[in-house]
C-alpha cells in the first residue's frame, strides 16, 4: 500500500521499541540534568546566605514548590537534590582574606552574616576532602533522611551525588567516590542496598544504551566523512574540466575569428572555416555540459558536507551523553561490585581500586 502525502513508514516493533526507549532516557536525561543544574544553584544561594542545613530542607520545599519551570513536577526530588547539594557545599572549606581566623572585613563571617543577593554571582567553593563529605553526610543523616522519606526518594539521593560528583570543579573528589558512598550505607543508613543495585543496573542499562548508539554514531559519521570527502574531490576535479573546457572554447572562438576568409577563398581556406566552425560547435557544447556537471558535483559537495556536519553534531551530542555515564562507571565500579558481592570495601582499598584524578 503506497504512503499518503506526510505519512512516514512504520518501523519494525523491535525498532519502533528501541526507538521510544532511547527518546524516554532521552527525556530523562534532560529533565535530571536540568534539575540537578537548578538545584545546585539554588542550594549555592542558600548555602551563601549563611542558612543552617534543617532550615535548607524547609526553604527548598517552599522554592521548589513555585519553580514549576525547573522542577515540574518532581518537586520532591529537587528538595532531596537540593539539601544534599546544600550538606556538601558545608562540607567545602572557604578561603578566609581577612584578619586572623577569617573574623577581621571580609572575612567568612562577615560574608556568611551577609544576605545572599538575588541574581548575584555565585562564588565557586573549592571541592570538600573525602572525610569533611563523610562528615558532613553523618552530620546531616536526619535531615537527608526525611528529605528522602518518598517513594525513589534514596534513588534521588543517588541521582543527587552522582551530579554533584560529575561538576567541572569537584573532579579532585572523583578520586575517592567510594568512600563517600560509604557514608550513604553506614548507619543509620540512608540509601539501602537494594536501591543501590537498582541505581547501578540503571546506570548501567543507559550506559550500554549510549554506548551502543555511539559506535553507530561513529560508523554514520566515517561514512558521511568519507561521501564527503569523495564529494569534495569530484568537485575539485569537474571545476578543472570546467577550466579545461572553457579554455577549449576559447581556443576554438579564436581559430574561427582567424579561419575567416575573403571574397575569394581557396579551397583549403574554406575547409578550415568549416573546421574551425565544426569545432566551436562542440567546444561550445562541451563547456554546456561541463557546466551542468559542475553544478550538480556542487549540490552533490553541499549535501554530503551538511551530511558530515550533522553526523559529527549527533556522534558529538551522544558521547556527551556518554561521558558522565562512563566516568561514574569507572569511578564508582569497585564500590558498587563489592556492595553487590557482598565484601566490604575498606577505604585504603577503595582509594586504591580507583585511578587517581589529576
Amino acid at each position: 500500500m503506497s504512503l499518503r502525502r506526510g505519512e512516514k513508514p512504520k518501523l519494525p516493533a523491535d525498532e519502533e521499541a528501541a526507538l521510544l526507549n532511547s527518546l524516554k532516557i532521552e527525556r530523562e536525561l534532560i529533565a535530571h540534568a536540568k534539575l540537578q543544574i537548578e538545584a545546585h544553584a539554588v542550594a549555592c544561594r542558600l548555602h551563601d546566605g549563611g542558612m543552617e542545613i534543617a532550615k535548607v530542607a524547609d526553604e527548598a520545599a517552599q522554592l521548589a514548590a513555585k519553580d514549576r519551570k525547573n522542577f515540574g513536577f518532581e518537586q520532591k526530588s529537587a528538595v532531596a537534590a537540593i539539601t544534599l547539594n546544600a550538606v556538601l557545599l558545608s562540607a567545602s572549606k572557604v578561603e578566609t582574606g581577612g584578619g586572623k581566623g577569617g573574623k577581621g572585613k571580609g572575612g567568612y563571617n562577615a560574608k556568611a552574616k551577609a544576605k545572599p543577593k538575588i541574581g548575584g554571582k555565585i562564588e565557586r567553593l573549592p571541592p570538600p576532602t573525602c572525610e569533611a563529605a563523610k562528615a558532613a553526610i553523618s552530620t546531616s543523616t536526619v535531615t537527608l533522611a526525611k528529605v528522602s522519606s518518598f517513594k525513589d526518594g534514596q534513588l534521588a539521593l543517588l541521582r543527587a551525588f552522582e551530579s554533584w560528583l560529575l561538576l567541572e570543579h569537584t573532579n579532585p573528589v572523583l578520586a575517592t567516590p567510594s568512600s563517600i558512598l560509604q557514608a550513604f550505607h553506614g548507619d543509620p543508613c540512608l540509601v539501602e542496598k537494594e536501591v543501590f543495585i537498582q541505581y547501578w543496573n540503571d546506570l548501567q542499562s543507559k550506559r550500554e544504551l549510549q554506548a551502543a548508539e555511539q559506535l553507530t554514531a561513529q560508523a554514520t559519521s566515517k561514512d558521511a566523512g568519507a561521501e564527503s570527502a569523495d564529494a569534495r574531490a569530484n568537485l575539485k576535479a569537474a571545476e578543472q574540466e570546467m577550466k579545461d573546457a572553457d579554455q577549449r572554447a576559447k581556443w576554438a572562438a579564436a581559430e574561427v575569428s582567424n579561419s575567416r576568409t575573403g571574397n575569394q577563398p581557396t579551397e583549403p581556406e574554406v575547409q578550415r572555416e568549416r573546421a574551425a566552425a565544426v569545432s566551436n560547435t562542440k567546444a561550445l557544447a562541451s563547456k554546456l555540459q561541463q557546466t551542468k556537471v559542475l553544478e550538480l558535483c556542487q549540490k552533490k559537495n553541499v549535501t554530503a558536507t551538511n551530511a558530515s556536519g550533522e553526523a559529527d553534531k549527533t556522534l558529538t551530542t551522544i558521547s556527551n551523553k556518554l561521558a558522565p555515564l562512563e566516568l561514574m562507571d569507572k569511578h564508582t565500579r569497585a564500590f558498587f561490585e563489592s556492595l553487590i558481592n557482598g565484601t566490604v570495601l575498606k577505604e585504603p582499598e577503595a582509594n586504591a581500586a580507583l585511578p587517581k584524578v589529576e
